[in-house]
């Protein structure tokens, strides 16, 4: 009975501890002063925000709907060091940078969340466009002899050099070659190779495959097609979309290159074994 009754009293004073911890370690996690009550940043670029915490770390972020409003929010959990609760009278919380990754154009209610999950403060978070985007779509010539991407027919054939009417494969997002752009866009570079009976096209954003098929015979580079975000480890950055890239060497038909951001669609061209996945090469704004 007494070891009974200790379990419960060890038990009870856990819990109330537990409670304490989290109503003192809610508080001391807040936006600092200085964030106004609707933050303005660029599309995709990243930022930093001020807040008052202990250690923060940051340790994950999310994009849901709210289900009651309707509203998009953006949720970022942060936990904190609770060495400060050993204290009778606990340090004043430490101001600290949170650095967030970048976002797609929108109005977006920014919430931050402690350790447990709860909303200890908010924001509004309005993230402008850098510029339109413009659609890059996927042409083919006789089906699917040579693949280019262009903004549009009338451009695809232009590349193509007329014949049959190219075809629309697939459509994906990109920034222009010039004008305003997120800094985290990179330039991708169209190569044309040209003999007399086979002419392809190849997109990258890579210097050195850009500087290795300037080496080669009848490459040349036509410049910046467009612009795009690079893949960070094979991956692409929050809110981008991958976009992949295939190889068809010249065996019966001449060597070209696909592009798409399905990956249903891409891996279907590998398991055909017709195609050879390269994998991400670069990634496209979602919106």
């Amino acid at each position: 009975m007494v070891c009974q009754k200790t379990f419960v009293w060890i038990a009870a004073l856990l819990a109330a501890c537990a409670l304490g911890a989290r109503a003192y370690a809610t508080d001391a996690l807040r936006f600092s002063p200085d964030v106004p009550p609707t933050v303005v940043v660029v599309e995709y670029d990243a930022s930093r925000l001020s807040i008052l915490s202990y250690s923060p770390l940051l340790e994950r972020v999310w994009v849901e709907t709210n289900s009651v409003t309707g509203r998009q929010e953006i949720n970022v959990s942060v936990s904190y060091g609770l060495g400060a609760l050993a204290f009778p009278t606990p340090p004043p919380p430490e101001l600290s940078n949170l650095t967030l990754p970048g976002f797609s154009a929108g109005d977006y209610t920014l919430n931050l969340r402690d350790a447990f999950g709860t909303i200890v403060d908010s924001r509004r978070l309005v993230v402008n466009a850098a510029q339109n985007r413009i659609p890059i779509k996927t042409y083919s010539e006789n089906g699917s002899l040579t693949f280019v991407l262009a903004t549009d027919r009338a451009s695809a054939e232009a590349l193509l050099g007329g014949g049959s009417p190219p075809e629309a494969d697939s459509t994906f997002l990109a920034w222009p070659s010039v004008g305003n752009a997120p800094s985290i866009a990179k330039p991708v570079v169209r190569l044309k190779y040209a003999s007399q009976f086979i002419r392809a096209y190849f997109y990258t954003m890579n210097e050195q495959e850009i500087a290795l098929l300037a080496t080669l015979p009848g490459w040349s580079n036509e410049g910046i097609a467009f612009r795009a975000v690079a893949p960070e480890y094979g991956t692409c950055p929050f809110s981008t979309q991958p976009i992949y890239r295939a190889f068809r060497s010249g065996i019966p038909l001449a060597p070209t290159h696909r592009y798409t951001p399905h990956v249903t669609a891409y891996a279907e061209w590998v398991r055909s074994g017709v195609w050879t996945g390269e994998a991400i090469v670069f990634c496209a704004p979602t919106k």
